[in-house]
C-alpha cells in the first residue's frame, strides 16, 4: 500500500490548488453562474480574493471592497455574482469541499478487500488531517460564524456525515462484515477524530496542534485502539 500513500500525500497538496481550477460552478450556492471564459476567469478571482482574505483575517474585518481590491475587478462585479458578504463566504466553503469530498470518495474506492483495516483508518485520518490543515482559515471561519448563522457550518457538518459513511463501508469491508455490524464503533470513532481536530484548530490545545506532524499517528492510534483493530 506504498503506492496510496503516496497518492494522499499527492492528494493533500492538490486540495486547495483544485478547489481554484477545474470549475463548472453548479452547485456553489446564491451564485449566478458564468457562461463566458471571461466571466469564469472573473469568478476564479473573486472565489481566490476572498479565500485568502478570509484565511488571514477575522471575517468580520474583510469587507466586500477588501475582495474586489484583492480580485482587481469593482465592487459592482463582486455583487453582480453575490447578493453579499455571507453568500461570497458560503460559495468558498462549497467550493473547498467539491475536490475534497471527491479525493476522499476515490481513495476509499480504491481500497479492496486485501486491505487491512489500519489502512482504511490511515488513509482516511491523513486525508481529513490534511484538508483541516490546508482549508484552517476558512474552517476556523466557518465554525466562529456557526455560532450566529449556522449555515456557515451545515455544509461542512454534511460534508463530515457523508465522509463517515464512506469509512463505514471500507471499514467493514477490510473487517469482512456487514456495515450494519459496526456502525456504532466505526462513526463514533469518526465523531472523536472531527472532535479532536476541530478542538485542534480552533483552541490549539496543547499537546499536539493542528500543525504538529504526529498529530495523524496520533490520531491513528488512537481510533484502531478503539476500534481494536
Amino acid at each position: 500500500m506504498r503506492s496510496l500513500s503516496s497518492n494522499v500525500n499527492s492528494y493533500s497538496r492538490m486540495l486547495i490548488m483544485t478547489a481554484d481550477k477545474d470549475k463548472p460552478y453548479s452547485g456553489l450556492p446564491n451564485l449566478i453562474e458564468p457562461k463566458q471564459e471571461r466571466s469564469r476567469a472573473r469568478m476564479d478571482a473573486l472565489l481566490k480574493a476572498g479565500k485568502h482574505l478570509f484565511s488571514i483575517r477575522e471575517y468580520e474585518d474583510v469587507t466586500v471592497a477588501d475582495i474586489a481590491v484583492e480580485a482587481g475587478c469593482a465592487v459592482g462585479t463582486v455583487y453582480g455574482r453575490f447578493q453579499n458578504k455571507e453568500a461570497l463566504f458560503l460559495a468558498i466553503v462549497h467550493d473547498l469541499l467539491k475536490p475534497a469530498e471527491g479525493h476522499m470518495e476515490s481513495l476509499l474506492a480504491i481500497l479492496n478487500e486485501g486491505t487491512s483495516p489500519r489502512e482504511v483508518a490511515g488513509t482516511m485520518i491523513r486525508m481529513l488531517v490534511a484538508f483541516f490543515r490546508n482549508a484552517e482559515g476558512i474552517l476556523g471561519a466557518a465554525l466562529r460564524r456557526s455560532s450566529t448563522n449556522p449555515e456557515s457550518w451545515t455544509p461542512l457538518r454534511e460534508a463530515g456525515g457523508r465522509t463517515a459513511m464512506l469509512v463505514l463501508v471500507a471499514m467493514a469491508r477490510a473487517l469482512r462484515t456487514e456495515p450494519e455490524a459496526v456502525e456504532l464503533r466505526v462513526l463514533f470513532a469518526m465523531q472523536m477524530v472531527y472532535g479532536t481536530l476541530i478542538n485542534a484548530l480552533l483552541n490549539r490545545p496543547g499537546p499536539i496542534q493542528l500543525a504538529d506532524p504526529r498529530l495523524e499517528d496520533e490520531l491513528i492510534k488512537a481510533m484502531c485502539s478503539y476500534l481494536e483493530i
